[in-house]
């Protein structure tokens, strides 16, 4: 899942991305079994969010039901926007008071602490 919220230059996943496991290929038949399995799982993680993220209320419900990770920059920055869109405003500034009291030790987050300003 990527939020739309800011603009990027690839792509992003700011909730799931990959997921455990690997099949190793043994023949075309057994790899066709394993790739449907796959597909199925892909198909119901998608149907998944799809109910978890169904509007900005439940999905600003999810990012600050998370507890911040140390060291992960983005909670705090999603939980921010997502309860500013909401009309929380005092969430919103707490959530990005916190982002901008991170240290900017790239370039990449000294821009979004601007946009966080």
């Amino acid at each position: 899942m990527m939020w739309l919220w800011q603009e990027r230059d690839h792509l992003a996943f700011d909730v799931g991305g990959c997921e455990p496991g690997f099949e190793r290929f043994v023949n075309p038949a057994q790899f066709a079994l394993d790739a449907q399995t796959l597909v199925r799982r892909a198909a119901d993680l998608a149907l998944e969010n799809r109910a978890r993220f169904i509007d900005l209320p439940s999905t600003t419900d999810f990012l600050t039901s998370q507890k911040p990770r140390p060291g992960y920059f983005w909670d705090n920055c999603h939980a921010g926007i997502a309860t500013g869109l909401t009309g929380d405003t005092s969430t919103a500034r707490r959530r990005l008071d916190r982002v901008l009291a991170e240290d900017a030790f790239a370039p990449w987050m000294v821009r979004t602490q601007e946009s966080a300003r």
